[in-house]
């Protein structure tokens, strides 16, 4: 009942009518869908004034986790002013669950917690690694690449098949003059992701065909672009394909014997692509998600310190490696799901 809004309360109401006896589950500490209209009102008063008088039950035990994190929970959630006044407490019993907190850096703690747990007897297949969001899993993932480290992904596409790190790595391929050297069946995708990373601001259809004539002939890139601009167009959007023209060809510029991470952030900051996802974001958490998946990209290739060339083949390596992964391993979900 925590997700209900107002169409669904109204439509509640016409369908119980004046007999029929109305009973709710829902638990106002977790009404996250606030985008579709959920309000935690509905809950804490807004139930009592459509249908008068209910008794509340309320379960406050809960069987799935220990009491040191029932207590960090409460002390968290108390501070939300927007909710009924209960405590979620841990039935006795309960087997403990232990808390730590690890600073996020690299080398990733997730690998020194996976072989605390092997010594002890747990194998990775039965770990799970749980984010808030999804571009936190970014670094995880490269982490347990780079190790061996077998894993599965459930609820998003695997990292490299993120379109933010596809547009990266395409730059990446821009600068080293090697665009013709992808494999053609995956060429036209890069260069639609780098299209759309920031995006022109033209249909997709005009980009796929652009993407197309530019995997076709990826030397004659920034002409194709500046050509592919319709002369009906608005002056803003003829504009966006004559900078990115411009921006491709001084990316093209950059000495690929530079490290990979500096050229990755020279190429964010000369398309302002964190400022493109901050502006056609319709919510805050959308921009954060995508921006977060760059600097985990951006922070890994800094701390392999290659060059370019390298850095792309090891990128390679890891493909491989993560379309190899099968049967039994780690698990990396979003909390909620």
């Amino acid at each position: 009942y925590q997700d209900i809004n107002e169409v669904q309360q109204q439509l509640l109401k016409i369908i119980a009518g004046h007999r029929a006896q109305v009973m709710v589950v829902g638990d106002v500490d977790q009404c996250i869908y606030e985008w579709r209209g959920a309000k935690p009102e509905y809950i804490t008063t807004r139930f009592a004034q459509d249908f008068p008088n209910p008794v509340t039950y309320t379960l406050s035990y809960t069987f799935r986790f220990g009491h040191r994190l029932s207590l960090a929970a409460n002390h968290l959630i108390t501070n939300n002013r927007l909710r009924d006044r209960k405590l979620c407490l841990s039935f006795p019993g309960t087997p403990d669950t232990t808390l730590s907190s690890c600073q996020e850096k690299e080398p990733h703690p997730v690998l020194a917690i996976l072989a605390d747990l092997a010594d002890e007897g747990l194998p990775a297949a039965e770990v799970a690694v749980l984010v808030r969001m999804f571009a936190m899993s970014v670094p995880v993932e490269l982490a347990l690449l780079d190790a061996h480290i077998p894993y599965r992904l459930v609820g998003h596409e695997p990292v490299f098949a993120c379109p933010e790190i596809k547009a990266l790595t395409g730059y990446l391929h821009l600068c080293q003059d090697s665009l013709g050297a992808i494999e053609p069946a995956v060429r036209q995708d890069i260069i639609e992701a780098m299209l759309t990373h920031p995006h022109l601001g033209v249909k997709r259809e005009k980009i796929s065909e652009l993407a197309a004539s530019i995997a076709h002939r990826p030397e004659r890139a920034m002409e194709l672009i500046l050509y592919a601009a319709d002369q009906d167009a608005p002056p803003f959007v003829q504009k966006r394909f004559t900078q990115t023209a411009e921006i491709w060809h001084e990316i093209g510029m950059l000495p690929s014997s530079a490290k990979a991470g500096q050229i990755l952030e020279t190429v964010i900051k000369k398309t302002n692509l964190f400022d493109f996802y901050r502006n056609i974001s319709s919510r805050i958490s959308t921009a954060e998600n995508r921006i977060k998946t760059c600097q985990a990209f951006v922070a890994f290739a800094w701390r392999l310190d290659l060059a370019v060339a390298p850095f792309l083949e090891k990128i390679q390596t890891l493909q491989q490696q993560d379309a190899a992964t099968v049967g039994d391993s780690l698990l990396i979900t979003s909390i909620h799901r």
